[in-house]
C-alpha cells in the first residue's frame, strides 16, 4: 500500500500518509470485519436469489449459534489487537538495544562504535520512523469493529476503549524511547481520518436496526430443519416499506444520518462554513514542499561541509558525512 501511494504521488507528506491510512484501514477492516461475516452468511432467502445464492454459509441471520461460532472469533481477534501494542513496545526496545550493542562491539559503551559516519551511528541508536499512518488505520479498524458488532456484543465497547487506551500509552512510550521524532505535518491527515470516522455511527445504526428487527428474537418465528446439524433459516427479509416495530427508531436515525452525509457532500464548503457545519474556520498551512537539498544549499555551506569532513578524515579518520554526499557536493 505504501509503495502504491508513493507511486501515485501526493503533494505533501500528510496527504501521502492520509492516502495510506485509507487503504490500510479498508484492507484491515475487510479482513477482520467483513470476510468472516460474508463467509458465514446464508442469503438464499433474499432477492434476487440468482445473486444471493452465492452466499451459502451456515447462518441466515444473527442467530444464537452465530455468536458462539463467529462472535467468539471476532472477540478473539479483538483481544489480540489489545495485546499487540505491548508486544511491539518490547520488540522495538529489544531491537534498538541489540543494534546499539552490535555497534559498540557488545561493550555497552556508546563512545565505542563500529560506525564510520554520523548517519550510521545515529541509525544504530535512534530507531525506526513512527508508522503514524498504520497507527491511525488500526485505531479506525478497532472503532469500526466496535460500531459494527457492538450492538449485538456490547462487551466490544469497553474492549475498544481499553484497546485504544493501551495503544495511546504504548505509542507515547514508543515516541519517547524507540521511534525517531515524527516530521512536521499539517492537519490534512487528521481531517482525512475524521472524514472516515463519520461513517462509524452509520454502521452502528444500520447493523443495530437489522439486529433489532430479528424475527426469531422478537417475533418468535421459527423454521423446520431437515438435519440436526443445520442452522434454522431466519425468515428475515428486507421489508419495503419497513415494518413499524421496536427497530423503527433506529431506521429513522439511519435515514437521518444518511441525509446529513449526502447533504454535506453536495452543498459547497463555503455555505457549510456559514451555517456552522465546519470544525474550524482556519486551515493549517505547513510548507512541506521543500526544494531539493543540493539546489537549496548555498555554495559557502557546501564548502564548509566538505572542509569539515576533510578535517575529520585527516585528524581522526572519521567521516562526518556519507561519501556519496561529499562527492556530489564537490561536483556541484
Amino acid at each position: 500500500m505504501v509503495l502504491l501511494v508513493s507511486w501515485i504521488g501526493e503533494d505533501t507528506i500528510s496527504q501521502q500518509k492520509g492516502s495510506v491510512v485509507k487503504g490500510a484501514f479498508l484492507g484491515q477492516f475487510f479482513n477482520t470485519g467483513f470476510i468472516i461475516l460474508i463467509v458465514n452468511a446464508n442469503m438464499k432467502q433474499h432477492k434476487p436469489r440468482a445473486f444471493w445464492k452465492l452466499f451459502n454459509g451456515p447462518f441466515s441471520d444473527y442467530l444464537p449459534q452465530w455468536y458462539i461460532e463467529v462472535g467468539v472469533k471476532i472477540i478473539t481477534t479483538y483481544t489480540v489487537q489489545g495485546i499487540m501494542p505491548y508486544i511491539n513496545v518490547v520488540k522495538e526496545t529489544i531491537i534498538r538495544k541489540l543494534m546499539g550493542r552490535l555497534d559498540s562491539g557488545c561493550s555497552g559503551d556508546r563512545f565505542k562504535t563500529k560506525s564510520r559516519t554520523i548517519q550510521s551511528y545515529k541509525a544504530a541508536y535512534s530507531g525506526p520512523d513512527m508508522p503514524i499512518h498504520f497507527k491511525y488505520s488500526e485505531a479506525l479498524n478497532i472503532t469500526f469493529l466496535a460500531m459494527l458488532y457492538g450492538f449485538g456484543m456490547p462487551i466490544m465497547y469497553p474492549m475498544a476503549m481499553a484497546i485504544l487506551s493501551s495503544q495511546r500509552l504504548c505509542e507515547r512510550i514508543q515516541v519517547a524511547y524507540n521511534y525517531r521524532q515524527p516530521p512536521a505535518m499539517d492537519d490534512s491527515l487528521s481531517n482525512s481520518v475524521m472524514t472516515i470516522m463519520k461513517y462509524a455511527p452509520v454502521m452502528l445504526l444500520f447493523n443495530g436496526y437489522w439486529l433489532m428487527d430479528n424475527q426469531q428474537f422478537f417475533e418468535n418465528k421459527w423454521h423446520y430443519k431437515d438435519k440436526v446439524t443445520e442452522n434454522m433459516l431466519a425468515d428475515h427479509p428486507v421489508y419495503l416499506p419497513p415494518k413499524i416495530n421496536q427497530s423503527s427508531p433506529l431506521f429513522i436515525m439511519c435515514m437521518t444520518c444518511m441525509f446529513i452525509i449526502i447533504f454535506t457532500s453536495i452543498v459547497p464548503k463555503d455555505i457549510l462554513l456559514q451555517w456552522g457545519f465546519s470544525m474550524s474556520k482556519e486551515e493549517l498551512d505547513v510548507d512541506e514542499d521543500l526544494p531539493n537539498f543540493f539546489e537549496a544549499l548555498q555554495l559557502s555551506e557546501a564548502e564548509k561541509i566538505i572542509a569539515e569532513n576533510r578535517q575529520m578524515m585527516t585528524n581522526f579518520g572519521f567521516e562526518l558525512a556519507e561519501f556519496n554526499l561529499i562527492n556530489k557536493l564537490e561536483n556541484c
